[in-house]
């Protein structure tokens, strides 16, 4: 019994220590539960709070790259920069010196246009004074009378050549041979009386030799010749007077008959020249003969021409105060008379001579104004080089006119002096400072 008594007290106290155990473990687990649902909350609401701060460091992260690149772009950015101001930098530092080149330039362009715009008065002075200079030799020229020959389709052009021969002993000779034309006739004059021929060359090798060659003509101190055929032919100089001479002139003169057509003839009889439609051709044949009629005379024709401007006060200074009567000037005036008596529109060009002031107007020389239908600078050339005229140096222009051309030529009478009167080889060069009708006025 008491065992059972006790056996229920211990069972009892089982019952109630197992009872407060799990009591005390049901309050305690409550209380663990809460914390663990606490600690849930913590978690979540850390877990929450890490996705938080995880979606901001990715965010940062991104904000980073991308700061990254940025930084990148605004380091090229800044290096393009840093090579665009080097290259601004070299660009200016070139401007700059470029700049200075250009000051330099335009400085040495002012002074350059300062010295043109004097040089510029210095010429239109010239030009200006050289106008002056042809009204005086025309206002000479309005008293000037020379008789121009008659010149229509015919005439005889002369061609005149002096020679110095060297001393010549008694019975020797000088042999010259000549290619002559048949139209031609040359006329040979010595300053001593020596015997003069002409010899064709099988002639003249028997003549050499010592037998009787004939001459086709002969004389002493002139000859005259007419070649009977275009051949070669030998003029023989022969010192037959007995005794040494000197030295001594040699001239020859060859004549030729020119004829000018206005169109080819079918038959023609010697040499010719034709002219061309619509150009004044006959006036230029007529001026080259004038001109060659004057060359033979111009001696004679300047002489008069300073007789009669002698006349007035005996001065011609009384008329043109720069004008003074050298040869030169006697000859320009000479030819001009003779052509304005021939009919032509005459004036002067003012040239200048002098080395040290090559564009001061110090002479003239005359020039010839035409009207042409057509230019007429092609049938002007080449008559100018057909006719023989004798020595003549022109210059020729041409402009067009309200109706037609004009046309003027510049004959150099200056240079006359020098080439055919002193048979020199050279010729004063010279400028054209004022051309009347030509040069328009500064």
């Amino acid at each position: 019994m008491n065992r059972v008594i006790i056996g229920l007290g211990v069972g009892f106290l089982l019952a109630a220590v197992f009872a407060v155990l799990w009591y005390g473990a049901y309050v305690e687990n409550g209380l663990l539960r809460k914390q663990v649902e606490d600690l849930n909350k913590q978690l979540e609401v850390k877990s929450a709070e890490l996705q938080r701060t995880t979606q901001q460091l990715v965010n940062i992260q991104s904000q980073l790259i991308d700061a990254q690149t940025q930084l990148s772009q605004t380091r090229r950015q800044l290096a393009e920069l840093e090579r665009q101001l080097i290259d601004a930098q070299t660009q200016l530092s070139q401007t700059r010196r470029q700049l200075a080149e250009l000051e330099r330039r335009r400085a040495e362009l002012l002074a350059q246009l300062e010295q043109l715009n004097a040089t510029y008065q210095r010429l239109r002075s010239k030009v200006y004074a050289g106008r002056d200079l042809v009204q005086q030799a025309k206002a000479l020229l309005g008293r000037i009378t020379l008789k121009a020959p008659r010149v229509d389709d015919t005439w005889t052009f002369i061609r005149t050549y002096n020679y110095a021969y060297r001393p010549l002993r008694s019975g020797y000779f000088y042999p010259l041979e000549l290619s002559l034309y048949s139209y031609q006739t040359v006329e040979v004059q010595t300053s001593e009386l020596l015997y003069i021929a002409f010899f064709t060359p099988d002639q003249y090798e028997r003549w050499h030799r010592g037998y009787d060659g004939t001459p086709l003509t002969q004389g002493r101190g002139y000859v005259k010749f007419t070649p009977p055929r275009n051949e070669t032919y030998v003029l023989v100089i022969y010192n037959d007077l007995g005794r040494d001479v000197g030295e001594f002139q040699v001239t020859i003169r060859y004549l030729e008959t020119w004829r000018y057509y206005d169109v080819a003839p079918l038959r023609p009889t010697g040499p010719y020249v034709v002219g061309s439609l619509g150009t004044p051709s006959r006036d230029f044949f007529r001026l080259f003969a004038i001109y060659n009629y004057w060359l033979e005379n111009r001696h004679k024709l300047a002489e008069e021409v300073r007789r009669q401007l002698g006349d007035v006060r005996g001065d011609v200074r009384a008329f043109s105060p720069q004008l003074q009567l050298d040869t030169q000037i006697l000859y320009a005036l000479s030819l001009a008379a003779l052509l304005k008596d021939a009919g032509f529109d005459v004036s002067f060009s003012a040239i200048g001579v002098s080395l040290k002031d090559p564009f001061e107007p110090s002479s003239i020389i005359p020039q010839v104004r035409f009207y042409s239908t057509i230019n007429p600078n092609a049938t002007f050339n080449r008559m100018f080089q057909q006719i023989p005229k004798g020595w003549m140096s022109v210059t020729w222009t041409s402009r067009e006119a309200p109706v037609g051309y004009e046309f003027y030529v510049i004959i150099n009478t200056y240079n006359v002096v020098e080439v055919v009167d002193r048979w020199l080889d050279t010729i004063t060069p010279f400028n054209i400072i004022y051309s009347d009708g030509v040069t328009l006025l500064p």
